[in-house]
């Protein structure tokens, strides 16, 4: 029998994610191999998350528990990425033209333009770091000796990551660098 008093709040939040995924994978049009695939991780994912809250906690099982979120949300990731279909160009064209607006508003174009290189680079790097930047925040937490505010870190993180990845199936839209457009730009995008 499930306890449901032993579940994290992170893992609530694994399982109801999953879910959607699969409801969105039986009621969408979706390539064959896309939705078995989909189904299957989705099920693990849930499978892992209420087993792994209702084992007794040995420390192995506990440091599992502890890390686990992070290939969640990995997972979350790839899985909504299934579901692209095709670019939705007017609403990138918006979110470019607010770009666009806001760039020029704080002058951004021009510092991308004119900044200093290393500075430049330097948020560049931070880009590319946001995908170790997860478990290395998590690993200075135990480092602190905070491994009992688990729940609480994975919780604020899958909220956001898992936000944004569940609009991917109703806002089809590419990265801004990987958007070509017939129309000159004149936002910081066009310029990388």
């Amino acid at each position: 029998m499930i306890e449901i008093s032993k579940f994290w709040v992170a893992e609530w939040i694994v399982c109801a994610f999953f879910t959607y995924l699969i409801l969105l994978a039986v009621r969408r049009p979706l390539q064959r191999r896309h939705r078995l695939r989909v189904l299957a991780v989705s099920m693990v994912c849930i499978g892992l998350s209420v087993m792994l809250s209702q084992l007794r906690p040995s420390p192995a099982l506990q440091i599992i528990r502890e890390w686990i979120p992070g290939i969640y949300l990995m997972h979350g990731y790839w899985l909504s990425g299934l579901f692209f279909e095709r670019p939705m160009t007017a609403v990138e064209r918006r979110l470019l033209d607010f770009d666009q607006v806001l760039f020029e508003t704080l002058k951004g174009t021009e510092f991308l333009t004119r900044g200093p290189r290393i500075v430049l680079e330097y948020f560049e790097l931070t880009y590319l770091l946001a995908y170790p930047f997860v478990p290395a925040s998590f690993g200075v937490l135990c480092w602190l000796g905070a491994r009992a505010d688990a729940d609480s870190f994975w919780t604020a993180l899958l909220i956001a990551g898992f936000g944004a990845y569940g609009l991917l199936p109703w806002i089809q839209t590419r990265p801004p660098p990987n958007i070509r457009t017939s129309e000159p730009c004149r936002c910081p995008w066009s310029l990388l």
